[in-house]
């Protein structure tokens, strides 16, 4: 009913839109409903190849998946990545030792006896 307009179609009640005939583009009398299902079902080809092919498209989207996520693993960056936060942890992890290490030198009272023996 929305494409009649476009056909000069004026009688929009369903028994004159099923026996209503319209010249197509080769000039020959076509079935106005034959006509617009035909030109639906052009239009949405694609959308029927993709549910046909539905199981191939899902598995070449695994596969291409799967080889993205072996090509990260064996990346080599992301290993020095890990490498790098690993070496800056340490490096950071023997500062702080360092600091207590000089804090509890400097806050420990000697209280041991003097070795000169002048008792």
């Amino acid at each position: 009913m929305q494409e009649a307009p476009e056909y000069d179609v004026k009688d929009l009640s369903h028994v004159a839109l099923c026996e209503e005939t319209i010249d197509s583009d080769t000039g020959q009398q076509k079935n106005f409903l034959h006509f617009l299902l035909a030109r639906q079902v052009e239009s949405c080809d694609d959308v029927i190849w993709t549910f046909d092919n539905l199981e191939m498209i899902q598995a070449a989207i695994q596969e291409q998946k799967d080889k993205n996520l072996v090509t990260l693993m064996q990346y080599d960056k992301t290993g020095r990545a890990r490498e790098d936060l690993s070496r800056s942890f340490f490096r950071t992890l023997s500062e702080l030792r360092k600091h207590q290490h000089w804090r509890y030198q400097r806050d420990a009272i000697d209280v041991s006896p003097p070795a000169d023996g002048a008792e």
